[in-house]
């Protein structure tokens, strides 16, 4: 009885080993042929997107491109984006972010310059003055309003516009004034290129701040009070990205509907500098 059960146990454990065998070569097979499966299938989907391979980077400008990272679709038309600005705060220039953001555009597209080059070489300072009772001052659409490393107020796209083109040159400064964000981040994030964007500190509600009476036209002004001027570097699904020159550091995000509402409420307002040749 004893040599049955060891006779008969040999043989189930033949019998379990051959089994094991099966089930290995088996799965072999299987994972092969799932491998080969996948493989064409990637292949299919690439000859189908005209034989694009999934890090490419094809679009305008090239070389400047390798500073960011594309990710997928947005679903809004956009590309998820951000682009790695080297970052600048305003800590010298208490009322300067719009010096602070130029310049990081600018050296971000080739262009070698600091802060106080910018301000003293090509930015429009206006005049601000008390007399009779009364504030007067140029207008912020004219000229850049205080003293941007001090007590100030700021200025709008058209003042920066010109700064940028003495700097940059007329060929490479874009007026993107009236776009929509989505359109922005489409034609320019997506392609590498960071905007600076008026919207407010902190993306909070802007209020009537202080007026004065504007020397070219003798009308009162009301100047928009939590008025800031950032750096678009970059999207995806649910954030707006920044080089805000308020912080310590790039990538403060805020979400897309604040700041598209902020962006609105100060006008619409932006530029973008392009690489050069």
């Amino acid at each position: 009885m004893s040599e049955f059960r060891r006779d008969g146990g040999h043989r189930m454990q033949l019998v379990r080993l051959a089994l094991y065998i099966s089930i290995a070569v088996l799965s072999i097979f299987y994972t092969k042929a799932v491998h080969m499966d996948k493989h064409a299938q990637s292949r299919i989907a690439a000859a189908g997107n005209g034989g694009e391979e999934e890090n490419d980077q094809s679009g305008a400008g090239g070389s400047y491109m390798d500073g960011g990272k594309k990710g997928a679709s947005s679903g809004t038309g956009e590309t998820d984006r951000i682009i790695t600005v080297p970052f600048m705060n305003q800590d010298d220039y208490p009322t300067g972010c719009e010096s602070v953001t130029s310049v990081m555009a600018l050296s971000y597209a080739g262009v070698d310059i600091t802060v106080d080059e910018f301000i003293d070489q090509y930015l429009r300072i206006g005049k601000y003055y008390w007399k009779d009772g009364q504030y007067y001052g140029n207008s912020p659409y004219y000229y850049f309003i205080g003293d941007p490393r001090g007590n100030g107020f700021g200025c709008f796209a058209p003042v920066i516009h010109d700064a940028l083109v003495e700097a940059a040159g007329g060929e490479r400064v874009k007026d993107l004034t009236g776009m929509t964000l989505q359109n922005i981040c489409k034609e320019y994030i997506g392609n590498g290129i960071p905007v600076i964007l008026w919207a407010t500190i902190g993306m909070q509600p802007s209020y009537e701040g202080r007026s004065w009476t504007i020397l070219e036209t003798g009308k009162e002004y009301i100047w928009p009070a939590e008025e800031h001027c950032l750096l678009l570097v970059g999207v995806d699904r649910e954030y707006y990205y920044f080089n805000d020159p308020l912080e310590k550091s790039g990538g403060t995000r805020y979400e897309k509907a604040l700041v598209e509402e902020r962006y609105r409420e100060m006008g619409s307002q932006a530029l973008a500098v392009l690489p050069g040749s």
